[in-house]
């Protein structure tokens, strides 16, 4: 289970999937069927996968939230059950489906205080939520809100209003979720009783089992079972209520060690997941502070050497500047030797060259280029080019190859 809780923290932090809203409906299902047969680790691991998915939606974490809600309450954790609807509403207000969140919040809200037979919040809920829009839910989620009121107006005596309300939640089950009709008809059965009518409550109680009988629901069929014995004691048919009671005896359905077991492997599985993800967390954030650690460095190593490289390129500019003007006075002093005696030319062939140009010619004489001579002396080109033309004037002769 370990490895498998890591293999989830790394899918959720590094599984680059579609931005694409998850199919509630569809992830509800999938959920639904998983908790059918009774694989809630499994079932909190797919919605953890949304979770922790960085491209989940806030509409999408609302309804992980939601599942994760209907989970714990199938295994009758209420506590847990209430958190959770808790934060599918903080998550959910931040999407484009505020009113369906709010709606369909409240709504389950009050399907734990049913479960719970708290009547007093039952009642005070229904009054708050008298002018819920029930169209923005879906239909199986409307029909059980309608029986569950139904209860509640059964309980205060307002029998036909309440029967109305389950034939309604009837007429949605049958087209939407037959597997769930048993559920509704042991409302009907619950009026009856109320009623005082056990011929009502017995082919309440027929239609009921056959379909919990169609679709093998075991829940189903013990609740059925429990409520016939109970009604058959109250009507002092021992020889029916122990009949019943076998039934509902022999059908070992989640007892409360189990469902005690599943609760707390849920709260551990959760533990270890969050854990998990808070170590990728921290490593993760490790390995972002030391990108940023290399990047800065790297930053001002750059910053340094072009600062250098600045300074560097200013000294050249003003070397090259100071070249070219001792090479201009050298131009004009060669110049005004062209007008002086053949003695004067003389002497200007050996006093007038610098240490500078002498390396120039001794250069050329190696027969180096203007570009290689450049580079050997760590002065331009064209600067070579201008002592060129100075060495020449002084020398009397016309190009480089009198220099040879």
């Amino acid at each position: 289970m370990r490895i498998l809780v890591r293999v989830l923290v790394g899918w959720c932090l590094f599984q680059m999937c579609s931005a694409q809203t998850i199919d509630p409906q569809r992830f509800e299902n999938e959920i639904h069927e998983l908790n059918n047969k009774r694989q809630y680790e499994k079932s909190v691991i797919r919605i953890y996968e949304v979770l922790y998915n960085p491209k989940s939606t806030d509409y999408d974490r609302y309804n992980a939230y939601l599942q994760k809600a209907f989970t714990y309450k199938r295994i009758f954790n209420y506590t847990e059950t209430f958190n959770n609807l808790s934060l599918a509403l903080k998550e959910g207000l931040n999407s484009s489906h505020r009113k369906e969140v709010e709606t369909r919040v409240a709504i389950e809200r009050f399907f734990i205080i049913f479960d719970l037979q708290k009547v007093d919040e039952m009642r005070k809920m229904i009054e708050e939520n008298k002018n819920l829009d029930l169209s923005v839910v879906d239909e199986e989620t409307r029909a059980l809100y309608l029986s569950a009121l139904a209860i509640v107006e059964i309980t205060d005596g307002k029998y036909d209003e309440g029967n109305r309300k389950i034939d309604q939640a009837i007429a949605i089950f049958s087209r939407v979720s037959p597997k769930d009709l048993p559920n509704i008809y042991g409302k009907k059965m619950f009026l009856y009783r109320k009623l005082n009518q056990p011929e009502k409550v017995e082919k309440a109680f027929d239609k009921a089992m056959f379909f919990a009988k169609k679709y093998k629901s075991d829940i189903y069929i013990k609740n059925l079972a429990v409520d016939m014995w109970e009604f058959y004691t109250y009507q002092n048919n021992l020889e029916k209520a122990k009949y019943y009671r076998k039934i509902a005896d022999d059908l070992k359905y989640d007892d409360n060690f189990i469902l005690n077991a599943n609760s707390l492997k849920l709260t551990d599985l959760e533990k270890k997941i969050q854990y998990e993800k808070a170590l990728a967390d921290k490593a993760s954030k490790q390995q972002e502070q030391i990108i940023i650690a290399i990047i800065s460095v790297l930053s001002i190593c750059l910053f340094l050497w072009l600062l250098g490289s600045h300074a560097r390129n200013k000294k050249r500019r003003v070397l090259a500047e100071l070249e070219n003007a001792k090479m201009r006075d050298d131009l004009e002093k060669v110049l005004q030797g062209n007008d002086d005696s053949a003695q004067q030319k003389t002497e200007l062939k050996t006093d007038l060259l610098t240490d500078r140009q002498k390396e120039i010619v001794d250069l050329v004489k190696e027969g180096k280029t203007n570009k290689e001579i450049g580079s050997a002396l760590y002065i331009s080109e064209n600067t070579v080019k201008y002592h060129l033309k100075i060495i020449y004037n002084a020398l009397g002769i016309e190009n480089r190859n009198a220099l040879k």
